[in-house]
């Protein structure tokens, strides 16, 4: 900055001297009018991105309040895993040559059963979203039906060995 300072000292007689040319104040003003409507364009731009974002965010939250997802990411993972599991169990069993209809449909109806506890710690979990004891509850109840279902199969396999 001293450098500049001492510039201008130096040359401040060359400087001086000179005059703008003809309607330069004029051509100066225009220039300033255009910069005042085009910060007014960039200005109504960004209060229209920053008013979008804001309808964007108020949407999501609400968005995500309405949801009837109660559970957590970790809780869908757990769930899926578990569903996955009981699926391929039930699948093992209704696919099961050895056994009648009718433990097929017994089994079936057992399942059926522990499925309206299930509905019914999912209802909770909506109304108390961050209950441990339901969440406890929930990873209980996928646990309870994994053995259920294993248990079935390996008695079933037990009375019939596979021979080769």
């Amino acid at each position: 900055m001293k450098r500049l300072d001492h510039f201008i000292d130096i040359h401040r007689n060359t400087m001086d001297s000179h005059e703008p040319s003809e309607g330069h104040f004029k051509r100066f003003e225009e220039k300033l009018n255009q910069r005042r409507h085009s910060s007014l364009a960039w200005f109504t731009r960004i209060a229209a991105v920053v008013i979008a974002a804001a309808l964007i965010s108020v949407n999501l939250i609400l968005f995500r309040t309405k949801s009837n997802e109660p559970l957590s990411a970790e809780l869908r993972e757990t769930e899926w895993f578990y569903t996955t599991q009981s699926e391929k169990l039930i699948s093992e069993i209704q696919n099961n040559e050895f056994m009648d209809n009718s433990d097929k449909q017994l089994v079936l109806n057992d399942i059926h059963n522990f499925d309206r506890e299930y509905r019914s710690i999912l209802n909770d979990l909506r109304k108390f979203p961050g209950d441990e004891r339901l969440v406890n509850a929930f990873i209980d109840y996928h646990r309870s039906k994994i053995e259920f279902l294993e248990e079935i199969v390996k008695q079933v396999n037990a009375t019939n060995p596979i021979t080769i």
